[in-house]
């Protein structure tokens, strides 16, 4: 992806969506024309990070595809609320699965809100209760890039999703978007049963206090209690694949790479949503090269295709990416003081630490 445009500091650039949600969008996208070829070039992304849901894509993929939608398929009636009609509640991931069985529809929307950057990274929401109502503000850092269509899909499918599992009829009393609509007003007012004030300063869903006390259909607390659990240790999890290794990001992009037998270095970056200057200043920082952390990978590949006699020598320098095998032994026995004939017939495992690459990458 071009790097002309980025305002990120490197720290967010380490931010993500959970990945259903883009496979999700552009599944949409698909179905209203676009090409895969299309979404790929708009977002930087290959068709494969898209929708393989192998690691979460960066946050900015979800408005660059509602932003092609937007100038590429003519609409009078909001696309918005027409994915937000078709999608599967699926699109919110465990999270959903979560809030068919809380007991309250406060407690499901609670869910949705504690449990957000299971999600989204970078999202802001937040529920406000006071005596006659109740709000569900959410907000991002790229609701401008796409005038607000992301806001619109997901407010609108959580609204379907929270009406599905309520056991009586609700309505918004209001609902509020800080952007201009982006089609004919009909089509939010049959999605949302009340027509939204647009330009609001805010992106907000109001209903009455006492909504919040209608039941849910499949109510569980033993269940509710075990998906807390289980979205509490998700939660846990991604923060340290954030925080506890800044180079996450990075090792996450060498292994998706080298599935699609590519170990250059600007394709790592590219597909950890960096520039390459960018990635190798990351990489440094933390005492390595991007070199050295895809020989890391590319070692490790090799000592698993080694443990098979079906795999010729030949044929995993092929793989590995080396132009010859003479290159693949002479990389191997400089990484572990033997060949790679040598290493089948001993079975070795000791561990990895390729030498440091010195020269320009």
């Amino acid at each position: 992806m071009s790097t002309g445009n980025r305002t990120l500091s490197d720290t967010s650039m380490q931010s993500g969506v959970h990945p259903v949600i883009v496979a999700s969008t552009v599944a949409f996208a698909l179905s209203r024309g676009l090409s895969m070829d299309q979404i790929s070039l708009a977002t930087g992304l290959d068709g494969q990070d898209l929708v393989a849901g192998c690691s979460r894509p960066p946050e900015k993929a979800l408005p660059l595809i509602w932003k092609l939608l937007a100038e590429t398929v003519p609409s009078d009636a909001p696309l918005t609320m027409e994915m937000a009609k078709a999608t599967p509640f699926s699109f919110f991931a465990d999270v959903a699965h979560g809030m068919q069985f809380a007991d309250t529809v406060g407690d499901a929307v609670s869910l949705l809100v504690d449990h957000q950057r299971v999600l989204s990274d970078q999202i802001n929401s937040e529920l406000i209760i006071d005596q006659d109502r109740a709000v569900l503000i959410a907000d991002h850092p790229y609701d401008g890039l796409d005038d607000g269509r992301t806001a619109e899909m997901t407010k609108a499918l959580a609204w379907r999703l929270i009406r599905h599992l309520a056991v009586e009829p609700i309505t918004p009393l209001s609902v509020e978007f800080a952007h201009a609509p982006t089609g004919e007003i009909a089509g939010y007012r049959d999605l949302f049963g009340v027509t939204p004030t647009f330009e609001a300063g805010r992106s907000a869903i109001i209903v009455s206090r006492s909504m919040l006390d209608v039941p849910i259909q499949h109510a569980s607390s033993e269940l509710f209690v075990y998906v807390k659990k289980h979205l509490a240790a998700q939660e846990h999890h991604l923060h340290l694949n954030r925080v506890a290794d800044p180079l996450a990001p990075l090792k996450t992009a060498v292994i998706v790479a080298s599935e699609r037998g590519d170990f250059s270095p600007p394709t790592v970056a590219r597909i950890a949503d960096m520039g390459y200057r960018q990635a190798q200043r990351l990489a440094a920082r933390h005492g390595t090269t991007l070199g050295t952390l895809i020989d890391q990978n590319r070692f490790e590949l090799a000592r698993g295709l080694l443990s098979s006699t079906r795999n010729t020598v030949e044929s995993i320098a092929l793989v590995l990416g080396f132009a010859y095998d003479r290159a693949f032994r002479r990389a191997f026995n400089r990484v572990f003081g033997m060949s790679p004939s040598e290493y089948r017939r001993t079975n070795d495992h000791r561990p990895i630490h390729p030498q440091k690459r010195v020269l320009k990458e």
